[in-house]
């Protein structure tokens, strides 16, 4: 994990607290949603240009760019289907509404293009 920050904090030229620290520290276990979730083999590692050590989780095919937009996008018809998501396109979001301890997201606020005045409200 302290190769993975320092690595990544070389390549950002900056310090490796911070965001950086916490990317390193949360990667497996988000390796471990995307395959639990998605159901995508991601059991091949490879090495990467300016990686210290081979980190990158990829499927078989080596087309884990198309693999995760194609389950991703799966997980969110899944969701928009049970009424649990609702996704809107040509929207720009413009506050995060949270419960009264800040803590939990329930939905955002914005607007839709080009007319900032039409909004729209959206509850998670």
């Amino acid at each position: 994990m302290e190769a993975f920050a320092n690595d990544t904090a070389r390549s950002a030229k900056r310090e490796s607290g911070g965001l950086i620290a916490l990317l390193a520290s949360s990667s497996a276990s988000a390796i471990e949603w995307l395959q639990t979730r998605t159901g995508i083999d991601l059991s091949r590692v490879a090495q990467l240009g300016g990686h210290s050590y081979s980190r990158t989780h990829r499927p078989a095919n080596g087309m884990v760019g198309a693999e995760l937009t194609f389950a991703l996008a799966r997980e969110v018809k899944r969701f928009e289907k049970k009424g649990a998501l609702r996704l809107l396109l040509g929207c720009r979001a413009t506050a995060l509404q949270t419960d009264a301890a800040g803590a939990r997201r329930r939905g955002f606020l914005g607007s839709r293009k080009p007319c900032s005045s039409h909004c729209c409200r959206h509850h998670c």
